[in-house]
């Protein structure tokens, strides 16, 4: 009995190449992942030390100015 790796047959080169292409797409997806969770990571820290930088920031007054009411 053929082992699937010996089989020359053209549905099991189509799944070859279908296996082959798959784990390239699934390859290149999981390092955009991680690539995007590392952006994603330094954009949390930069902004987490600008905000503690500005501790003024905390204390912006409300600046809409108030209405009188109608009657």
């Amino acid at each position: 009995m053929e082992t699937p790796e010996t089989t020359n047959s053209p549905t099991e080169k189509v799944i070859q190449r279908l296996t082959k292409s798959r784990n390239q797409t699934l390859k290149q997806l999981d390092e955009t992942s991680q690539i995007g969770e590392e952006e994603t990571k330094e954009y949390a820290q930069r902004a987490n030390t600008e905000r503690r930088a500005r501790p003024e920031a905390k204390e912006i007054p409300n600046q809409q100015t108030e209405r009188p009411s109608q009657m």
